[in-house]
């Protein structure tokens, strides 16, 4: 028998009782006993009274409706709520009564009624939708309750009063979220906000002051965003960090609910990258007002690097790296070894030194021997393929110091990649349900056998039939937590350092593999703080299994390296019992051929631009011609840029005349800010060759699905040394053509061959008495010097014009813009003129080998993503037969695509590790 019908029984026999006595002793009928209000009771006032008898019925000098509002067993059952509720709007709409209404209202404002509505009725039907019509008269009877408490006490409306509108407008931007009318709701929520901003404005105590914050924290929830959070670039721009734009912030909700899976992921997506990026915005800030004038400059959240040029970039299996140099000198003093300086992984700000434009990067490789040079790898992050941006002028580099960037990245990536339909345990992470519910990854009756033989099978969902505590070894809180982990669908485990939470872990552990849950239900995910806890624990499962995988390269555990993934993945490739394994394998060969030969490409490219900046090189008209920069009457003309100009020479105002253009093109640049001519030359196409064998023709199919998920994410530090071996990173064939920037003369080979002629022409002149063989020689020498020395004039008299500047590149020559040029026309040329076409010839030259570096790296990226695409699948075939995984917080984040892959139903035991291990 419950406790609500014993009450209810013992009730009756009181009632029963005191009716004898008054007969017997001649007590008026008109006299009540005390009596509590029975359900029945309770259901016909709501329902079926009028306003006038519920304020009677709750007024009743029996007090019943008093007794029933204190007793706390009430407010545990919402349908007395619900009913209590509907009683209290009639009372409020009572014309006259008044004492009699205030009265009512004082006692429901002295019950639990407005902290369980707000925190746990409201919520209830949120959660179950089927209930959405009744939640809807529901609304609209507390909205009557609160807007008559909101005007006859004040005092209230700073408090619980918000907290209870809060909890109203939740539900009904659920309601409209399911395309109910909620206009006339919506109306009521803003008076009813009114009139409590209108009580709040007499009282000025710290309490309703309190109230006030919170109702403006809690109107913030109700507004729409301005933007989607998926839209949100997680690295920041430049443009809020300089020009100081507040970013849209709502608070974390403690208590209570969130409207939906939506508004729960924007909110904390905005918290968490807000995080990371104010104390960066905040330094920079600060260093710009002090820091610029102050060399002395420290901040709590900032370190600045001065001195910063780009010195090369390079390409690995990573993707694309730039190396920038830094001035060294100023940390003679840091460890460069166990420093927490560029760290792997942090975030660092580039700006020019007026800090115009920012751009940003992540440490991609940390060589401490490299950086004692002052020699920093980055991967770029914002801007990456506007070369000028990172290569052009000396940087200041801002590193964020209080806020490790990487932890940050995968779990903002994860919230942005989460929806409504992959979202866990909504019900408890969102709406803050508290529910006796099962594991899914349960049948409904599942007998289950403990590590200790003598307790037997038992029906695990059955806890009044489980042995008593001592049998298990643990108190009855360890009992109830081990209970609780085991037959809850979503269970916190917590206390303080040495009460037994990780041996209660170990025990969860190994009772689910003792009776082969993950056989059925996939394997265990166990995931840590830290990298310390994870080994830690992954160690203590060791006792009862093997079959662990630990995902992430930071383990410091001896114990735990033959259990890393990259183990598991050298036994599956070494068996290859598969046809995908076979495949997987070919197509990892042919794309690390195809990324060596295009790494061999952008090299190229890169040398070439470092030459047309230094103006070391004179480029042939034939790579013009390719190029699409002359055309074939002007290649005609101009075979040779030397015999071309060498007409000059005579006049001898070659130097002098390349000195005006040179400053005659600065000016005309610098007038009309010009960085790059609009129209851009026209590119030979260069074809890509299909080069597929047949034998790759019927792989498509069978890895279709697998590469249908992006692995961007799935690159570990140390990953792809075991995934691409060093004899398969040898490219077999050039699998891509692409067009070679040829120089007709470079300022290095032209000063050697002045050497070589004029030793050769002393050498010659030495001999006293020649023979007619060295005659000729001799005849050749004198012959040769003075043509390699007019080259090498001619070429240094026009090396202030072949300098490209990449932010000035020559505009087009105003002889160009009337048309083609023909062989009559290049032949009249004055000698300006000439020069001129040389300077822009050039800057195309450079454009153009820009443009196809740019469009290299792009392709170079995809065979980046594409490896880790073979990768995540080689680690999903590896993670077969694994009945425990372990990673960290960030790496499940970063990993996310993965485990979704796996397909994990049991779920997730996250377990910290005490303070003092």
């Amino acid at each position: 028998m419950s406790g609500q019908q014993g009450r209810t029984e013992t009730s009756s026999r009181s009632r029963h009782m005191g009716a004898r006595r008054g007969r017997a002793t001649g007590t008026s009928k008109d006299i009540k006993q005390p009596y509590d209000i029975e359900y029945t009771q309770l259901l016909e006032i709501a329902t079926k009274s009028s306003p006038l008898e519920a304020v009677m019925a709750v007024m009743d000098p029996n007090e019943s409706f008093r007794r029933l509002l204190s007793n706390p067993e009430t407010f545990q059952k919402s349908n007395w709520v619900v009913l209590i509720m509907g009683v209290f709007a009639k009372i409020c709409c009572v014309d006259g009564c008044e004492n009699m209404v205030n009265a009512a209202l004082t006692m429901l404002l002295q019950s639990e009624f407005l902290e369980v509505c707000s925190s746990r009725v409201l919520l209830e039907f949120q959660c179950n939708p089927s209930k959405t019509e009744v939640g809807c008269q529901l609304l609209q009877q507390f909205f009557l309750i609160l807007k008559a408490l909101a005007t006859k006490y004040q005092g209230v409306s700073a408090g619980s009063m918000m907290k209870a509108i809060h909890a109203c407008n939740n539900y009904v931007l659920f309601l409209k979220a399911r395309k109910y009318d909620v206009d006339g709701l919506e109306s009521k929520s803003a008076e009813l906000l009114a009139s409590v901003q209108d009580a709040n404005r007499t009282l000025v105590s710290p309490h309703a002051m309190k109230g006030m914050v919170e109702e403006r924290l809690n109107r913030l929830h109700l507004e729409s965003a301005p933007n989607n959070f998926r839209e949100i670039p997680i690295i920041p721009t430049s443009g809020e960090i300089l020009e100081g734009q507040l970013p849209f912030l709502r608070s974390n909700i403690t208590k209570g609910a969130y409207m939906n899976v939506e508004h729960y992921l924007d909110v904390q997506f905005r918290l968490l990258r807000e995080d990371f990026v104010a104390p960066l915005r905040n330094g920079i800030n600060e260093y710009m007002l002090e820091g610029m004038r102050n060399k002395q400059f420290r901040h709590q959240d900032i370190r600045v690097y001065t001195g910063v040029t780009f010195h090369h970039m390079d390409h690995d299996f990573y993707g694309i790296h730039l190396i920038f140099k830094f001035d060294v000198s100023r940390f003679s003093r840091v460890k460069w070894d166990i420093t927490k300086r560029f760290m792997t992984g942090s975030l660092l700000c580039f700006a020019d030194l007026d800090f115009h434009h920012l751009t940003f990067g992540t440490i991609s490789k940390r060589d401490p021997d490299e950086l004692k040079k002052g020699l920093l790898t980055i991967s770029p992050q914002s801007d990456m393929f506007d070369l000028d941006a990172w290569m052009q002028g000396e940087k200041i580099i801002i590193e964020s110091s209080s806020a490790y960037f990487e932890v940050y990245r995968h779990v903002l990536r994860s919230l942005q990649q989460c929806d409504e339909e992959n979202f866990p345990l909504t019900d408890y992470i969102v709406y803050g349900a508290m529910k006796d519910a099962p594991p899914k990854f349960l049948p409904a009756q599942y007998n289950f056998s403990f590590t200790r033989r003598r307790l037997g099978l038992v029906r695990l969902l059955a806890k009044a039939y489980w042995p008593p505590a001592e049998d298990f070894g643990l108190d009855e809180s360890q009992l109830q937590a081990f209970q609780s982990a085991l037959t809850q669908e979503f269970s916190v485990i917590q206390g303080p350092p040495g009460t037994g939470k990780t041996y209660i872990g170990l025990k969860v552990v190994e009772t689910l593999l003792k009776n082969n849950l993950t056989q059925r239900a996939g394997p265990i995910l166990v995931i840590c703080f830290t990298n310390h806890a994870l080994d830690q624990f992954l160690e203590g499962i060791l006792s009862f299994t093997k079959k662990i995988v630990r995902i992430g390269g930071r383990s410091k555990s001896p114990h735990m390296e033959a259990y890393h993934i990259r183990k598991w993945e050298e036994k599956t490739r070494q068996m290859k019992s598969s046809v995908d394994d076979i495949v997987l394998a070919k197509m990892r060969r042919q794309h690390i051929c195809d990324m060596n030969a295009l790494n061999e490409q952008v090299k190229y490219y890169q040398k070439t631009l470092s030459l047309l900046q230094e103006g070391l090189g004179l480029v042939s008209p034939q790579t013009m011609k390719d190029m699409g920069i002359i055309n074939g009457e002007t290649h005609r003309v101009i075979r040779k840029f030397s015999d071309w100009l060498s007409g000059f020479e005579k006049v001898g105002l070659l130097q002098q005349e390349c000195r005006r253009m040179q400053d005659g093109i600065q000016r005309d640049l610098t007038r009309r800010k010009s960085v790059a001519p609009r129209e851009k030359p026209v590119r030979k196409p260069m074809q890509r060759r299909q080069h597929e064998k047949a034998e790759y023709e019927d792989e498509d199919e069978e890895i279709e699905d697998a590469q249908a998920f992006r692995m961007a994410q799935f690159v570990d530090d140390d990953d792809f040394d075991s995934i691409f071996p060093a004899e398969d990173s040898k490219p077999s064939h050039v699998t891509d053509t692409y067009l070679k920037v040829n120089f007709e003369s470079l300022i290095e080979n032209l000063q050697l061959d002045f050497q070589n002629a004029a030793s050769e022409l002393e050498h010659y002149l030495g001999i006293e008495d020649p023979s007619p063989q060295e005659e000729s020689k001799i005849a050749y020498a004198e012959i040769n010097y003075p043509k390699v020395r007019n080259k090498l004039e001619l070429f240094e008299n026009i090396h202030p014009l072949l300098k490209i500047d990449p932010r000035r590149i020559p505009p087009k020559p105003r002889i160009l813009q009337q048309g083609n040029l023909d062989e009559q026309t290049l032949r009249r040329l004055s000698l300006s003129e000439c020069l001129e076409l040389v300077a822009f010839w050039h800057g195309q030259v450079f454009v153009w080998t820009r443009n196809e570096l740019v469009k290299k790296s792009r392709t170079y990226l995809e065979f980046v993503d594409k490896l880790r695409d073979l990768q995540g699948i080689a680690q999903l075939y590896a993670l077969k037969g694994a009945e425990v995984i372990g990673m960290t917080t960030s790496g499940a984040a970063k990993f996310q695509a993965l485990l979704q892959n796996i397909g994990n139903k049991i779920g997730e035991f996250g377990w910290k590790a005490d303070s003092h291990k």
